[in-house]
Parts: C-alpha cells; sequence; structure tokens
C-alpha cells in the first residue's frame, strides 16, 4: 500500500499548474507575434513591389522610344536596350517577378503569384501584383493558411502631351486665355499639338541632310547653337516645322521652341489657320 503525504501532493500540483501556465504564455506570445510577423512581411513585399515597378516604369520611355521607330539615346544602348524588347515582347513579368522575390524572405510564404500583372498594357501603365498566402502556426478549423495581395500601379515615365490641368482651366480664362507660340512666330496657337508648331525630333544621317525638306519645302541648315559639331557620318536631328539642324537633342533651341504665353500678349500676331479656327 502507497502512502503520499500532504506535502508531497501540493507539490506535484504546483508543479503540473507551472507547466500548464508557461504553456498557455508560450502559446498567448506566438498568437500575438503572428499579426507582427505577416504585416512585417507585407511592409516587405509592398517595398520590394514599389522598387522594382518603380525601375520598370523608369525604363519605359526607352520601350516607348523603340515603339515609335526613335533611335536611343547612346548613354541608354546595349543592355538597357536588351531589356526594353523584352518587355515589349512581354518578358517583363517574369524578369520582375524574379527582381522582387529577391527583396524579401519566402519563409512561411506559398501559393506565391504574379499572374495579375501587366506592364504596359494600355501604353502607359505598369501594374505589378503579387497575390500569396501566409501559412499559419497552426490550423484553425482546418484553416492553415491566410491569403493576401499586394501591389504597385504606376504610370509609365514616358512624358506626358497636350494640356496639364492648370493649362486647361487657364484656356477658358477669356481674353488672358493661354495660347502658345513658337520661335519667331507669326501666328499663335490654341492647341501645343498643332502640327505647326511640332517639335518631335526625327534622326537623320548628316550625310543625308540635304535630301529633307521641312513642312514649308524649306532646306535645313546648321543650328547656331549646336550645328558646328555634326560631321561625316554623324547623327543629327531635324524637326518638320524647323529649319535647322541639330547635333544635341537637348539643344537650347528646341526646348525653348515652344512658349506658353496669355492671348493677350500675342493677340496683335492673330490666330492659327489651322488650329485657331
Amino acid at each position: 500500500m502507497w502512502i503520499f503525504s500532504s506535502g508531497v501532493c501540493r507539490q506535484a500540483s504546483v508543479s503540473v499548474e507551472a507547466a500548464l501556465s508557461l504553456s498557455i504564455f508560450i502559446f498567448a506570445m506566438v498568437c500575438m507575434m503572428f499579426p507582427f510577423r505577416m504585416m512585417e512581411r507585407q511592409r516587405q513585399v509592398q517595398a520590394a513591389l514599389e522598387s522594382v515597378n518603380e525601375n520598370l516604369c523608369q525604363y519605359a520611355y526607352l520601350e516607348y522610344m523603340l515603339m515609335n521607330g526613335e533611335e536611343l539615346p547612346r548613354e541608354d544602348s546595349g543592355w538597357k536596350e536588351e531589356l526594353l524588347l523584352g518587355i515589349v515582347n512581354g518578358a517583363a513579368r517574369e524578369g520582375a517577378k524574379v527582381l522582387a522575390g529577391e527583396k524579401f524572405s519566402h519563409s512561411g510564404m506559398k501559393e506565391l503569384s504574379f499572374d495579375r500583372s501587366a506592364f504596359l498594357e494600355d501604353g502607359e501603365t505598369a501594374a505589378f501584383y503579387l497575390d500569396y498566402q501566409m501559412e499559419l502556426p497552426f490550423s484553425i478549423l482546418g484553416l492553415d493558411a491566410l491569403s493576401f495581395s499586394s501591389g504597385s500601379i504606376r504610370r509609365a515615365w514616358i512624358g506626358r502631351e497636350g494640356k496639364t490641368r492648370g493649362e486647361e482651366d487657364k484656356a477658358g480664362e477669356g481674353s488672358d486665355q493661354v495660347v502658345y507660340v513658337g520661335k519667331n512666330s507669326t501666328r499663335y496657337h490654341v492647341s501645343r499639338e498643332c502640327h505647326y508648331l511640332s517639335n518631335r525630333l526625327q534622326t537623320v544621317s548628316e550625310d543625308s541632310i540635304s535630301e529633307y525638306r521641312n513642312q514649308e519645302g524649306g532646306k535645313y541648315y546648321p543650328c547656331a547653337v549646336c550645328g558646328h559639331r555634326a560631321g561625316a557620318g554623324s547623327k543629327v536631328y531635324i524637326m518638320a516645322s524647323g529649319s535647322r539642324y541639330h547635333t544635341d537633342a537637348q539643344c537650347s533651341a528646341i526646348t525653348s521652341y515652344i512658349r506658353a504665353v496669355k492671348l493677350s500678349e500675342v493677340e496683335h500676331l492673330g490666330a492659327c489657320s489651322y488650329c485657331g479656327r
């Protein structure tokens, strides 16, 4: 027959209670820490998507130039051209997936999918999405993971044509509406996109410049600012509405070609017959 003293029983009871309390405490701490872990992982994923999407949008202007048949700037040739050709061919999604995946830990994640991503499908927007699941530390009523989705939507860095909202608002202010004049203009223009004001550049060879004519039928002559740098076989830039060829696409004579002014300042010139009707 075994005989237990009351002191031994009390000691065993305290040990069991301590073990249960410690287990419950650890379980509670795990439950409290998991939401913070999920939030941190969401932050990492979002930061990765934004970083990769920003880089894609920066290089999208090269794709824009390729699609419009324009020559890439010398400093942007080489591997960047290959990258943008990949975007044109639909390979951007896989490339972005690899780049983004290297920027955060995949521990505790599963079912990662970039299938909803779309790059320049509308010509200007890069939408980069990642759908994924975070595994729970324990199953709850058969649920062992939670679904999440993160995304980054940016407009490609391809500039903007036409008026801004502010310019459109000013355009309706009576006699002080905003109009546009070109260098040495004899008329003012209501639309910045008027073909008489066009400053779209065309790249041609200096050797064949004598074969080109502007929209008035005139020849092209060297720009007084940058034209002296042209040499045999070099590339030069011309505009359909201009009369000079340039060796620098950022020549000050080009960038200052169109000015926005108030109608009251140039009303004496008269409206353009094409866009001022």
